[in-house]
């Protein structure tokens, strides 16, 4: 994550750095997929610039996609850094488990009153083959 401060809309220290983080990956051997690199702007002023103004950023003469949210370690960041986009999404998992799992639970007590239990599917199979049981 390269966090990057522009100030007076220069963005030359911002690009600098990016740059900088580009050639020491290759100069390590690393490589940075710009397919997967995100840009997120984090915009504090009261009156906030269109954020279209600002140039986006390239690797390797790849553009790098400029986005408002994105997902890190199962936490989602917004770009107003609030929680509201990270809530929804915990919301819509956890309503999506529930639905599994209740689903689940009565799919399972259904098969269960619908059909005897293994073990008794073999002693009344048993119990007919013997004569024990006369079937009707």
């Amino acid at each position: 994550m390269v966090i990057g401060l522009i100030t007076s809309g220069e963005e030359t220290a911002y690009k600098r750095q990016v740059a900088e983080l580009v050639s020491w990956c290759q100069e390590n051997n690393l490589s940075l997929n710009a397919d997967k690199t995100k840009e997120m702007i984090i915009d504090w002023r009261r009156r906030r610039r269109r954020k279209e103004q600002n140039t986006l950023i390239h690797i390797d003469e790849a553009e790098v996609e400029r986005v408002k949210t994105f997902k890190s370690l199962r936490t989602y960041i917004s770009e107003d850094l609030t929680w509201s986009h990270n809530c929804c999404q915990l919301l819509k998992k956890a309503q999506q488990r529930l639905r599994k799992s209740t689903f689940a639970t009565f799919t399972d007590v259904q098969s269960r009153v619908s059909s005897p239990a293994p073990s008794q599917r073999g002693t009344e199979a048993a119990l007919l083959r013997t004569g024990g049981l006369s079937s009707v």
